[in-house]
């Protein structure tokens, strides 16, 4: 049985610090992506608006609204006179994404050095000092509160509006990925050494660099979030 939501008697919370997406939206959201992730709904299922209402204990608005945001996280497919069904989601869908991130950032980057300064530069500065503050203090919470912010305040500089709805959508994917995850903070310290990389490269001016940078970062969290999903690979 699947936990109602809407009262939270099975304590279905979510994430701390996460304003808007701490609503009964958000909640049923990540139960149906855990519940996807976890196997509970097979690829090609389908997801009936009725089923879930039952299953969470919910009105259909929230139900359509989770649906409608996982259809454009490439989680749900949506056809008409079908309805939703669940995409396929292994290990080779979840390389296949961050391949795709890692060949934006050189457009993204491009942008950023652009139009940075020194108020930009200390901005980044500031988010990544309350990161290593969430790592010292071992909240995890707090780290991906200031991850989500850092990168989101790289990504906005973006003056793509292609790339821009590409890296929104696939972040928003991996972002939800990691709330059902979770991060060990063994890899959140190494996050900190890579963001810190990322943005010295930014204050130098150096494109290169910091599409280096990214990429590595990027590899490396593809590495960590593989081990969650299985493939042909394997």
């Amino acid at each position: 049985m699947a936990p109602v939501i809407e009262n939270e008697r099975e304590g279905y919370d979510a994430p701390r610090g996460l304003g808007l997406r701490s609503t009964t939206y958000y909640r049923v959201h990540q139960a149906i992506l855990s519940d996807i992730l976890s196997g509970k709904f097979k690829p090609g299922a389908r997801l009936k608006i009725a089923d879930l209402c039952q299953r969470y204990g919910l009105s259909a608005m929230p139900i359509r609204e989770a649906l409608q945001q996982l259809q454009g996280e490439g989680i749900v497919v949506i056809s008409p006179n079908k309805g939703a069904s669940v995409r396929p989601i292994d290990k080779r869908f979840v390389t296949d994404i961050y391949d795709v991130r890692s060949a934006l950032y050189s457009i993204i980057y491009r942008d950023v050095i652009a139009s940075a300064d020194t108020a930009f530069d200390q901005t980044l500065v500031d988010i990544q000092r309350e990161f290593d503050l969430g790592v010292k203090a071992g909240d995890v919470e707090l780290c991906k509160k200031f991850n989500h912010r850092l990168h989101g305040v790289i990504e906005s500089r973006c003056r793509n509006h292609e790339v821009a709805q590409l890296i929104s959508r696939y972040s928003n994917m991996t972002r939800s990925f990691r709330d059902v995850f979770g991060y060990d903070l063994p890899r959140i310290a190494r996050i900190s050494e890579e963001h810190w990389a990322m943005i010295d490269a930014i204050k130098k001016r150096d494109v290169a660099a910091a599409v280096s940078a990214a990429q590595r970062h990027s590899q490396a969290a593809l590495e960590n979030m593989s081990r969650y999903f299985q493939g042909a690979d394997e």
